[in-house]
């Protein structure tokens, strides 16, 4: 290990560019050599005087990139180049004031913005990647900037403080320099749309603490105005383009309702319909989309809550898992795909048997949540020996802290600049296990996995998914792997220093570049203290992709290209769409932002295109067929409305998922029925409708006479200016008959023709209720 003078030469160039630091606030930096590498990759190490409590890599696809560093001691660090380099910033929050004690660091939407909270409610802030930081005359306890402009905030300040609690106001500044309260009694606030406010609040402090006295509202005016938007609210919160309000059912009750509003409140609210009357006692919003909404709801055991998924009302749940893993903080065994819409991934109980044992399996879904399978595992280990496991199938962990444990393991790990790649930490037998953890890659959505490591990992991905790094997890090492073609081949970079305890590998937040930042822990001197390794793979980079049409380094690659367990079709919710991206087992560095996309053929419709309509649900975690969950008496969709014209729609116990697109082939659509005692009218001559209807034609003859005779004379006026002058004496709305008239567009959504249904014998469950 040698001190490199190019580590001083490269401080001075970026202190000249980002600002003056000074020398006591230098971080010693050590450049290694990468052992193993070949291209001559150095790694960039730094030790902390303490252990470091987190890091928050920061930038945009414009190159504005900064990286902050806390450590357990609350000091912070700031580096502008990728990590190499770090620098103390203490002395200059200090030079503005109070000992800092940085205790959260907020980002913004923009990397040059960034928040920091101190330990005493001091707030810092800066406008330029950290060159200059600005003391703020308020102290606060929480801030959220707004999403769509970082220079607006909102804090809240605590006041008339007790040995119970404190008071608490809003605080609003659309400038980041002044500040204005707008409101008090505070519980909760969070922004919507175009700078809209929303805050849980009470009226009166007499009622402080009531939740059945809690009011939601909003104001589009800084605070100046509010309006009332919901009573009696536990919780409320803004998911995507979503408000979802929590309410207390009655003042006595514990049971909650759920209601929703598009468009980020500015919709009216919605009661969610649920297929149950157990109690709604916690909610987490696992998904939002356009068209609907997955929730898990915590009904009477605390361990698990049943997945529930909306139709495109956000009203009507039918139920999509049970017995899905949750904890007293809302944190649910559940993960999307980040790269591809529609596919999940959750752990559950499959019976109660499992749920006695706790043993958890895990499954995954490729169709919106609308149906569930169990996970193939690899047939050969990391080191391509068989693997002998008859009937075993594949588990992850899905959170970084296990539910039951509090054993850590590396994150289940998607990113959307690299399509299809999955990274897991799990196992391969009957059920989850916190034993024999190996690590797995899937590059095609989750449909296929191979094991690339044994036992537990940290790790990452850059490059759109093209390169790979891995550290041993909750152990010492002093060396990380990469590999170029997704674990057929791998590079060791052996630091030669004392084993190092790596907790996470980062890359920049677009996971396009080429540079991974570690940190961890490292004894020193009998002490732990905080360690932070940059590397740099550009100089060992292979050969760029060839990306000209045509060419054998990129694939039109699509879901369909692979069999999905349980799927009775290579279509994927309904449709075959292509996206190129760089052939996995290729190794060449990819240059490309974006990714094209073909979609080739529309797929008749499967069984597997269907979910359970509402007040029906799954025979089985793994039988999609749907049963009866509610009496008759409470589905609408079961009997005709009360006022019925003409026809009303019967359902079959199933809706197409959210976002599919099949058309003929299995129809499960609901059957229009002919309304009960429903005569067409007939309209006989002389009959007083017949009246009617003549009268109507005259009057729209007559309309359309003088729209003509206007529109003729426009023509004529345009040509005579005598008349033009005469014109200007009319009303406005007679000049211009359409004036202010709105043109509206109705719903394109299409849809399909029903197909004739048959009457077909069904088969019923041990309660008699019919399978459909």
């Amino acid at each position: 290990m040698l001190t490199s003078s190019f580590s001083i030469i490269y401080l001075l160039i970026v202190l000249l560019l980002f600002g003056r630091v000074d020398a006591d606030q230098i971080i010693d930096t050590q450049t290694l050599s990468c052992n193993g590498a070949s291209g001559g990759v150095k790694v960039h190490q730094t030790v902390f005087s303490d252990t470091i409590k987190n890091v928050q890599w920061l930038g945009n696809k414009t190159g504005e990139k900064v990286i902050y560093l806390l450590t357990e001691s609350l000091s912070l660090y700031r580096s502008v180049d990728d990590g190499k380099i770090f620098t103390s910033i203490e002395n200059i929050l200090a030079n503005n004031g109070p000992n800092p004690e940085i205790t959260l660091v907020i980002p913004t939407t923009s990397a040059l913005k960034t928040w920091f909270l101190g330990r005493k409610g001091d707030l810092w802030s800066t406008s330029n990647l950290g060159v200059s930081y600005h003391l703020h005359p308020i102290k606060v306890v929480t801030i959220q900037p707004n999403p769509e402009d970082p220079s607006q905030a909102l804090a809240t300040v605590a006041t008339n403080c007790t040995s119970f609690d404190c008071v608490y106001e809003l605080w609003y500044t659309k400038d980041s320099v002044a500040w204005t309260k707008i409101k008090e009694l505070v519980s909760d606030y969070f922004w919507g749309r175009n700078g809209k406010i929303f805050v849980e609040s009470w009226k009166s402090k007499s009622v402080h603490y009531s939740r059945w006295d809690c009011y939601l509202s909003s104001s589009t005016d800084e605070g100046h105005t509010w309006k009332d938007v919901a009573q009696h609210v536990v919780g409320s919160a803004i998911g995507r383009e979503v408000l979802w309000v929590v309410r207390k059912k009655s003042e006595d009750s514990p049971s909650l309702q759920l209601l929703s509003s598009r468009n980020r409140g500015d919709d009216p609210l919605n009661l969610a319909l649920l297929p149950t009357e157990l109690p709604q006692n916690m909610f987490t919003v696992l998904d939002v989309d356009e068209d609907f909404i997955i929730l898990n709801i915590q009904h009477q055991d605390a361990r698990w809550g049943n997945v529930y998924i909306s139709d495109d009302t956000d009203s009507n749940f039918a139920l999509s898992l049970e017995r899905n893993p949750r904890n007293v903080h809302g944190h649910v065994d559940f993960m999307p795909l980040e790269s591809i819409d529609g596919i999940y991934f959750a752990n559950a109980y499959l019976d109660d048997i499992s749920l006695n044992n706790n043993d958890l399996t895990t499954l995954a879904s490729f169709t919106y949540a609308g149906s569930w399978n169990v996970i193939n595992p690899p047939t050969k280990d990391a080191n391509g020996q068989p693997i002998a496991c008859p009937g075993c199938t594949l588990h992850f962990h899905l959170k970084k802290k296990s539910s039951d444990t509090e054993d850590t393991y590396g994150a289940f790990h998607s990113n959307m600049n690299a399509l299809g790649l999955i990274l897991a930490t799990g196992n391969i037998g009957p059920f989850l296990s916190t034993s024999n953890t190996n690590l797995y890659l899937s590059d095609d959505g989750g449909v296929t996995w191979s094991e690339i490591g044994e036992g537990g990992h940290v790790y990452e991905f850059a490059d759109h998914g093209g390169v790979i790094m891995k550290a041993l997890d909750s152990t010492t090492t002093s060396s990380v792997q990469y590999t170029w073609d997704q674990g057929k081949s791998w590079t060791t970079c052996d630091f030669g220093i004392n084993p190092t305890e790596f907790h996470q590998i980062l890359s920049e937040q677009t996971s396009t570049g080429l540079n991974f930042l570690l940190y961890g822990a490292t004894s020193t001197q009998g002490s732990m203290k905080g360690i932070v390794m940059a590397i740099d793979l550009d100089d060992d980079k292979p050969r760029q992709c060839d990306t000209s049409p045509g060419s054998s380094d990129y694939e039109f690659w699509s879901l369909a290209d692979t069999s999905i367990s349980g799927m009775a079709t290579q279509c994927f919710l309904g449709e075959t769409k292509a996206i190129r991206r760089r052939v996995p087992s290729v190794a060449c560095y990819d240059p490309l932002e974006t990714q094209d996309t073909n979609v080739t053929k529309i797929c008749e419709c499967t069984l597997a295109d269907y979910e359970c309509d509402y007040c029906f649900k799954p025979y089985s975690t793994t039988d999609r067929r749907c049963v009866q969950d509610c009496p008759t008496e409470e589905i609408p969709s079961l009997s005709p409305p009360s006022v019925c014209h003409g026809h009303w729609n019967m359902t079959q116990g199933h809706r197409l998922t959210v976002g599919n697109k099949c058309k003929g082939g299995v129809n499960k659509n609901p059957v229009p029925q002919e309304c009960p005692n429903y005569v067409p009218p007939e309209v006989k001559p002389g009959d007083p409708k017949d009246s009617t209807q003549a009268i109507a034609l005259i009057v729209i003859l007559s309309i359309a006479g003088f729209l003509v005779l206007v529109v003729g004379g426009l023509l004529l006026v345009g040509r005579n200016t005598g008349l033009k002058g005469l014109l200007r004496h009319l009303p406005r709305r007679m000049r211009d008959p359409f004036r202010g008239t709105g043109f509206v567009r109705l719903s394109s959504r299409n849809h399909d023709d029903l197909l004739d249904h048959e009457d077909e014998a069904h088969e019923l469950d041990e309660d008699g209720n019919r399978l459909i």
